[in-house]
């Protein structure tokens, strides 16, 4: 997966002008390629900030559903810094922080 979003950001270097659409095709992209069911990107920032960023192939109460467990689980966790799993509405979510 990591070697899919360098490669994209290789390709998008340039794509300074719109980057919400960059990472909008960045979603789609790995939905298409890595996650068939669906992915969602979130940007996690200073002083342990998360928001949404981008989805596909995910609705809309399942993106704001994680967002919520992924907010818990850094608490716990106190960073968001290695791979994990989130259970949420019988689906297993993997997390790959980048």
């Amino acid at each position: 997966m990591r070697q899919t979003v360098e490669l994209y950001d290789a390709i998008n270097l340039f794509a300074f002008t719109d980057p919400e659409k960059t990472l909008e095709n960045l979603a789609a992209l790995l939905n298409r390629s890595l996650a068939p069911k669906g992915c969602i990107l979130f940007k996690y920032g200073e002083q342990d900030s998360l928001r949404y960023v981008a989805g596909s192939g995910i609705d809309r109460e399942t993106e704001l559903g994680l967002l919520l467990q992924l907010r818990q689980w850094i608490k716990t966790n106190d960073s968001l810094t290695s791979q994990g799993k989130l259970l949420f509405s019988g689906r297993i979510f993997a997390i790959f922080p980048l």
